[in-house]
């Protein structure tokens, strides 16, 4: 599970620092504070459904939601930063996004979001929420919505 695999990339960064210290450099420390953010933030979510629903476990998808989510986080978090003139905190979220991003199953391209949207237009679908909503069912999790966003309203003209 995804959970665990986070929970060992943490103990192999550790080790590799432990590693690299006793070499005279640390070049782990990255990799593990995002890796104990995220073992946290999951760790929250679990708190937050023990809560709501009495369970202990996330399933696969809830983990995904949440890396997805912390990864736009920085996305947007870094686009703040450029607009603030502070390009070393957004450098560092672009660095968070991408290494959480790794984690994530491939986004696809382009071309395969609009192969989905004209297969939706073709359904029958007139209104831009009609057509974005069959969109995102069928490419939930695989696709950011920005992008769907962006080849929808290209094809309606």
């Amino acid at each position: 599970m995804l959970y665990e695999k986070i929970r060992e990339d943490l103990k192999t960064a550790m080790k590799e620092r432990l590693t690299s210290l006793k070499l005279g450099r640390s070049e782990r420390e990255f990799d593990m504070g995002v890796l104990r953010m995220l073992i946290t933030v999951i760790g929250n979510k679990v708190i937050e459904k023990r809560g709501k629903t009495g369970e202990e476990v996330l399933t696969e998808e809830e983990v995904l939601d949440v890396l997805r989510r912390e990864a736009k986080k920085r996305k947007e978090a870094a686009v703040l930063y450029a607009q603030g003139g502070r390009p070393e905190l957004e450098q560092r979220e672009k660095q968070e996004s991408e290494f959480i991003e790794k984690y994530l199953p491939k986004q696809l391209g382009e071309a395969e979001v609009e192969a989905v949207v004209k297969k939706v237009l073709a359904s029958g679908a007139k209104e831009f929420g009609e057509i974005m909503k069959g969109t995102m069912q069928e490419l939930k999790g695989k696709v950011d919505g920005r992008m769907v966003q962006d080849v929808i309203k290209r094809l309606m003209g």
